[in-house]
């Protein structure tokens, strides 16, 4: 047993190498602890009613334990009871996208291999967002409870887990196809003023 907690936790989520893990209270405070205990936990407040699913991933734009701190270049999203999903930048732990409009309650959340994309399962909801522009990207046909969801490791497929009223009504895998007209660039570090493609069409 590394830390052991006496707060309730509304949510868990650990970072992909174990270095750290966050846990949110029910009163929408989230607190980030490493697993070397010497390192100092850092806490802050989300404003969310209730956080009901949490996710840990690298941020693309920068490398993972820069600036001496542990915890700078990773990402944390959190969705609330309200139907509402939020990343925060765990180096300044402040919110870098906010998601709003979802009608239902979100119950699981998973981001994409390369951290640009995020898919979120929850009452007669499967979706696809984009973190960083906070943009709708794909609804799944679903029409029961989504509890879980995870993305193959090359990020081209989707798996969901759901049930209907209380009898579990097993997994959907999706099949996620790219390159369907038109292809959209995520996560640039800044505004695009010039593209050309390469000679070769590709």
């Amino acid at each position: 047993l590394l830390r052991f907690f006496t707060t309730d936790a509304a949510a868990l989520a650990v970072a992909a190498n174990g270095s750290f893990f966050a846990h949110a209270r029910r009163d929408g405070t989230v607190e980030i602890s490493a697993s070397d205990p010497t390192v100092a936990s850092i806490k802050f407040s989300t404003g969310m009613r209730e956080i009901t699913a949490m996710a840990i991933a690298p941020d693309p734009r920068r490398r993972a334990g820069s600036a001496g701190n542990p915890f700078a270049g990773w990402l944390l999203a959190a969705a609330s009871s309200s139907g509402s999903v939020v990343t925060w930048d765990l180096n300044t732990q402040l919110p870098i996208s906010m998601i709003t409009g979802i009608i239902h309650n979100v119950y699981a959340l998973r981001f994409s291999p390369n951290s640009l994309l995020i898919a979120l399962a929850g009452h007669q909801t499967a979706q696809i967002w984009d973190v960083f522009g906070a943009r709708h990207v794909l609804d799944l046909q679903y029409t029961n409870w989504g509890r879980d969801i995870a993305w193959s490791t090359d990020g081209r497929m989707l798996a969901t887990q759901g049930r209907n009223d209380n009898e579990l009504e097993g997994a959907r895998v999706w099949q996620l196809e790219a390159d369907q007209g038109v292809t959209t660039l995520r996560g640039l570090a800044d505004a695009a003023v010039k593209v050309v493609f390469n000679s070769n069409g590709r």
